[in-house]
């Protein structure tokens, strides 16, 4: 028997909802992150824009989780949708804002916290006891929505019209207050024990430091931003007369990330977190290769290893975390603290890398094996023991 229209519009709102917001908001967080850039003029102003994007969330994400979680998903998507409408439209009239576009990269974190852990937390709660397959289907989502984010970036810039970039932004504000709508409201659960403000944080914190399995979930939630960091800017500077070789691993890697993940994540937690450990050992093969043995190809081929590594960490670092926030008193703090620690390898990575970039190519080799492979081993602690949450 055909499906009622109301049937449909049901399981929209419940799945097609949030995963069309988790979808615009990676677009949206990649295109961010350029536009300010273009925006800032260059210099001293870019670098303390894009860290102020990327980092302050490592103060808001635990109290932006507490706000949805005692006001209701729908409210913070809406309201985030509304500011990043009017922010973009700020980028829209071109030039360089100098100094001030502090204040819009101030404002879009915000918005950006407002959206990312909450939004996550909703999905994995959604799927219940189908983590697998669900975040299998969230590496798509994330991934499409930051690809399509990087082809107009591309648009963008080829045309050098970088205006084309706010107004996609502009574009993907409405499209969070217009499918934000369809989200649901207050939430249920009683929110009494949710504390607001920043020591939402501490909460956040111990939860993690009280859960191995959390720190699984934390430790895979950190590779990714070392992986972006380290492919997107550091090779860039580290292979120079590769550049061109760069941009295609990059493009490479994103499809190898959704192929990967129609492979990854089909048996228990604890193979999802032994696939993730064996990620790291393959793209520290294909870095090392690609950095002693440089070549348009090796380059490529070595970049493309990455995207396994993203496709594992996303079905991983959710699951993990789901797992952990069921036996916790504080469930939002649980992905806030994945969350926390995406953005706090986002603000380190770039330091490590750099030192280790400093010392020679095989240097920086040495300290993303040294990273990666301790990440790795981190991600089991959790299915070595036997006891404790």
């Amino acid at each position: 028997m055909a499906t009622e229209p109301s049937e449909w519009w049901r399981r929209f709102r419940r799945y097609g909802a949030i995963g069309t917001v988790i979808a615009v908001y990676f677009g949206f967080h990649t295109l961010a992150q350029t536009a300010l850039a273009v925006l800032s003029g260059g210099g001293a102003v870019t670098a303390v824009a894009i860290a102020l994007y990327m980092g302050i969330g490592l103060l808001f994400d635990s109290p932006a989780s507490a706000v949805a979680h005692r006001s209701g998903l729908r409210i913070v998507v809406v309201i985030s949708g509304i500011v990043v409408l009017a922010s973009s439209l700020v980028g829209v009239r071109g030039g360089s804002l100098g100094w001030w576009v502090l204040l819009l990269a101030a404002v879009l974190a915000v918005c950006s916290s407002l959206i990312y852990i909450p939004a996550l937390a909703h999905y994995s709660a959604l799927l219940g006891d189908s983590q697998a397959r669900g975040q299998r289907f969230a590496v798509f989502m994330q991934r499409g929505g930051a690809l399509v984010a990087s082809g107009m970036i591309a648009i963008a810039l080829g045309a050098a019209r970088p205006e084309v970039m706010w107004w996609t932004m502009v574009a993907t504000g409405v499209l969070l207050v217009a499918v934000g709508s369809l989200l649901p409201g207050k939430r249920s659960t009683d929110p009494g024990g949710v504390r607001p403000g920043l020591r939402s944080v501490g909460v956040a914190i111990r939860e993690a430091r009280r859960s191995r399995r959390l720190m699984s979930g934390v430790a895979v939630a950190a590779s990714m931003p070392l992986v972006f960091v380290l492919t997107g800017s550091v090779l860039v500077l580290a292979l120079p007369e590769h550049g061109g070789a760069v941009g295609v691993g990059l493009l490479v890697r994103e499809a190898v990330a959704v192929v990967a993940a129609l492979l990854l994540g089909r048996g228990t937690l604890a193979r999802a977190n032994r696939e993730f450990a064996l990620t790291c050992a393959v793209a520290i093969v294909g870095i090392a290769a690609l950095i002693m043995w440089p070549s348009p190809l090796i380059v490529v081929l070595g970049i493309a290893t990455t995207g396994p590594v993203i496709a594992s960490a996303i079905v991983a670092s959710a699951w993990n975390t789901n797992r952990a926030s069921l036996a916790s008193e504080h469930p939002w703090a649980c992905f806030a603290a994945m969350g926390m620690a995406a953005r706090a390898s986002g603000l380190i990575s770039p330091f490590v890398l750099s030192a280790g970039l400093a010392g020679g190519n095989v240097a920086l080799g040495t300290v993303v094996a040294v990273v990666l492979a301790s990440l790795g081993w981190v991600s089991l602690g959790a299915d070595r023991r036997t006891t404790g949450r």
